[in-house]
């Protein structure tokens, strides 16, 4: 009878083991399976990345996935390297999404949707920016800015987001009301509704846009 137990008790060891082996390679795999977007590789202050319900703190040369939502606290800059080369930095409590990012430089293909809910932003185009079909964007509450090549910065609020161009090609800045086209490098738009088109781009004095860069400098 003892030796009975024995091997039950064995047995029932082994087949414990077992399953949290199996528990810890499936939990393994299905962070591996996350879709790498970028990597973080400028770090100043607090920030963290939340993604299918959980969190984790942000660190110099952490990855970052596609579905991360970012969100930065005060006194922060956090500058993130895309697998395409594209810069995207971000300033103080600001909200940050990556819906989607995927880059093939062999095929001259790829997808990058990125939103920014508030806060400051930089975004310096990489690969994607230089596709022929426009294929990268950056989405806000009230409007979408669609980039070809270029460096531009902005600043979402609750009722309000404006876009200055720094420099390159141009952005096109659009909503259901309709669009507008900046081309050329310190000129900047308004937008103060996703029901009103935004405002004829303006150009920004010396201090507004030295102002505008320290944001996320």
């Amino acid at each position: 009878m003892p030796d009975i137990n024995h091997n039950k008790i064995i047995s029932f060891l082994l087949f414990s083991w077992l399953v949290g082996l199996f528990a810890f390679s499936g939990s393994t795999r299905a962070a591996d399976e996350r879709q790498v977007a970028g990597q973080v590789v400028l770090f100043k202050g607090g920030a963290f990345a939340t993604n299918q319900g959980v969190s984790s703190n942000l660190t110099q040369g952490a990855a970052i996935y596609v579905g991360d939502k970012i969100l930065t606290g005060g006194r922060t800059r956090v500058k993130l390297r895309m697998i395409d080369d594209t810069e995207i930095t971000l300033g103080d409590d600001t909200t940050f999404i990556v819906t989607e990012y995927r880059f093939d430089a062999a095929n001259s293909s790829g997808q990058g949707t990125l939103g920014v809910l508030k806060g400051f932003f930089r975004a310096v185009t990489g690969g994607l920016g230089k596709l022929r079909d426009q294929p990268f964007r950056i989405q806000t509450p009230i409007a979408t800015i669609g980039i070809r090549g270029t460096d531009f910065w902005g600043e979402q609020h609750t009722d309000e987001l404006r876009i200055a161009l720094i420099g390159g090609n141009a952005i096109v800045i659009y909503n259901n009301a309709g669009s507008v086209e900046i081309n050329q490098a310190g000129y900047a738009t308004r937008v103060v509704s996703s029901h009103l088109k935004p405002e004829t781009p303006f150009k920004l004095s010396k201090e507004d846009l030295t102002r505008a860069i320290g944001t996320i400098d």
